[in-house]
């Protein structure tokens, strides 16, 4: 290359380490949650996370359609990463990542009915969802607001692919 010819990158250079925090598009961070209050709330959902994926784990067994088994292996593997994620971000802030299952596996796996376990599942992705609207607001770092805003929205999407086929079952004949 001649001293001339500029280089070309893949992707431009990022600069959002040189913006001024106001100009980030997110709401100053009036009243921030502390480390210990923000990783007991993650572990809540990491609880409940873990419950989410061995709970889908369960419920891939019960379907034969491709198109089904699909959908659920991908909620369940992005609630593995969910979990993964989870771990990481509370070790990061200096707690211990819960090693807990909620009981909310047992409570849905008790259930009879197909539809009944996954309307219960789909209001546990529901609860988890709420517990980032309350969080998110109050995580001062912009980084970790980021990751966690991200996990989030895959829960969203994951929450309308499981309403969606809860709405499928709902067609089906008896």
């Amino acid at each position: 290359m001649s001293d001339l010819e500029t280089a070309s990158y893949a992707s431009p250079p990022c600069y959002a380490s040189e913006l001024d925090p106001a100009h980030s598009g997110r709401a100053p961070v009036v009243d921030p949650l502390p480390d210990a209050d923000l990783a007991q709330s993650l572990n809540a959902m990491l609880e409940v996370g873990r419950a989410s994926a061995k709970i889908l784990t369960a419920l891939l067994a019960e379907f034969e359609q491709r198109e089904v088994t699909d959908l659920l292996a991908s909620v369940q593997r992005n609630q593995a990463r969910f979990c993964g994620i989870l771990t990481r971000i509370v070790t990061q802030l200096g707690d211990t990542p819960s090693g807990v299952t909620s009981s909310f596996h047992d409570e849905v796996l008790g259930l009879e009915a197909l539809a009944e376990r996954l309307a219960l599942l789909n209001g546990g992705m529901a609860w988890v969802i709420s517990q980032f609207d309350a969080t998110l607001p109050r995580v001062a770092s912009d980084e970790l607001c980021g990751v966690l805003a991200d996990l989030r929205e895959v829960h969203r999407a994951d929450l309308k692919d499981c309403e969606a086929l809860l709405d499928w079952l709902a067609s089906q004949p008896s």
